[in-house]
């Protein structure tokens, strides 16, 4: 992005520059895993808004299902029975039944070329 190689990501209202967030290196997400064992695995970092966001137990559970190639939610059953939109019932009225149109009752360039050589 624009500000790659800045130590700031940008400007906010008043135009003081809004300093980059410093990423915890190797030995502080070591140390943080011994900490907090239980959230840390969850912690991702989010480089658009330079924050770090822990994820939640559901979250976690949609990455799982996406990464087998399975829907994010449980709910979602792909081999659900179709609903039928048509039937072998004929009906009366077709469902489109447009009415035809004026280029039909007009005669083509061709026919009236026809009728001037006639």
């Amino acid at each position: 992005s624009w500000y790659d190689e800045e130590k700031h990501v940008g400007y906010d209202l008043e135009g003081a520059k809004l300093i980059r967030k410093g990423r915890r290196d190797a030995l502080e997400q070591l140390l943080g895993r011994n900490d907090a064992a239980g959230r840390e695995w969850r912690t991702v970092y989010d480089e658009y808004n330079d924050e770090e966001v822990v994820l939640s137990r559901e979250e976690v559970r949609m990455i799982h299902r996406i990464r087998q190639g399975l829907f994010p939610h449980v709910e979602v059953d792909p081999h659900e029975p179709l609903v039928g939109f048509h039937s072998s019932v004929k009906l009366k009225q077709p469902l489109t039944d447009l009415p035809e149109p004026k280029s039909r009752f007009v005669p083509s360039k061709w026919e009236a070329k026809r009728v001037v050589k006639l």
